[in-house]
């Protein structure tokens, strides 16, 4: 059976996603401060190939020669579908954060509830799964059917999107919009939008993991103990970020993992203002998002939650 390396073994050499966005930090610092290399683990971090227009796509990143792929990624509830067919063959080992996805509106617009939102023209972009805004609106005695959903396309994290979502507001052409962060707090900060919504606030949302770390089967099931080792890894990042979010953010802005022009104070206080790991609830979580897919049709009315989390989850305790 394949065992931890020992100290004179070579170092097993990974694969490992990230993005240019706020809640991607965990995989930076964990690379950074070494704590992948103090599990014996050669982390090569590799940016998301979006090429495909899938903003967390998990199967390729941008290596030297061309996309290869990714043998750990951070995925968010809309790749589980594809985790439980084995379409995407990877597992879920380790929830990250809460928080990280907003839903706004212009500043002085009439809409003050989610129920509000019947009718309106809201912005997504055609990578993001508006489950999770539908299951609010259902919350509020909504049908999610009733939601005019306008797919657009947009440039990640952006000085770009933040000027096309100002334009879009100004212009009437959006009633609400949906985004990450750091984008939708700097416009609400900046006076051209309130928060109607957030998965960092917003009950029930704001206490379920969004960002999840997975684990490629193949490599999983040769290596049964890397589990173990991420999560240790991992454990240590975000304990890190928790203790220290502006020097997260720094390291992240220093290294060129995110751009020079990053409002740091801002973004120190979302990552302070995220739910990281220390719950230790991800089963559960995954448990609840396979529920809200089967209700929006995404999964088979037949499927049973906790039968799909034992397929996909291979979590282990650090």
């Amino acid at each position: 059976m394949p065992r931890s390396p020992t100290p004179t073994a070579p170092r097993l050499k990974l694969t490992v996603q990230h993005q240019p966005n706020l809640c991607n930090v965990g995989v930076r610092v964990a690379y950074e401060r070494g704590f992948f290399a103090a599990e014996g683990l050669d982390a090569t971090l590799l940016q998301t190939d979006l090429s495909g227009g899938h903003e967390h796509s998990v199967s390729h990143v941008i290596g030297p020669s061309g996309p290869v792929r990714a043998d750990i990624a951070v995925i968010e509830y809309p790749s589980l579908p594809l985790l439980a067919s084995g379409a995407l063959d990877y597992y879920v080992i380790f929830g990250e954060h809460s928080g990280c996805r907003q839903l706004v509106v212009p500043i002085r617009s009439a809409i003050h509830t989610v129920a509000d939102l019947r009718g309106k023209r809201i912005g997504i972009p055609p990578s993001t799964d508006p489950v999770m805004w539908e299951f609010l609106a259902r919350q509020s005695g909504v049908d999610p059917k009733s939601l005019n959903w306008v797919f657009v396309p947009r440039a990640i994290g952006s000085s770009e999107e933040l000027a096309f979502v100002q334009r879009e507001f100004a212009s009437g052409s959006l009633d609400a919009y949906v985004t990450g962060d750091p984008v939708g707090e700097m416009l609400i900060v900046d006076g051209f939008a309130r928060r109607l919504a957030s998965n960092t606030w917003t009950p029930p949302l704001n206490g379920w993991y969004c960002c999840m770390w997975t684990v490629r089967r193949e490599l999983l099931d040769q290596n049964p103990w890397l589990a173990k080792a991420l999560t240790r890894a991992l454990h240590q990042s975000t304990q890190f970020i928790e203790r220290n979010p502006a020097e997260a953010v720094a390291l992240s802005v220093s290294k060129g993992y995110m751009a020079k022009d990053t409002r740091q104070d801002l973004a120190a206080r979302l990552l302070g203002e995220y739910v990281w790991t220390g719950t230790g609830r991800i089963e559960a979580d995954l448990e609840r998002y396979f529920q809200l897919l089967i209700e929006a049709g995404k999964l088979p009315a037949s499927a049973s939650p906790q039968e799909l989390v034992k397929r996909v989850y291979r979590g282990v305790q650090a």
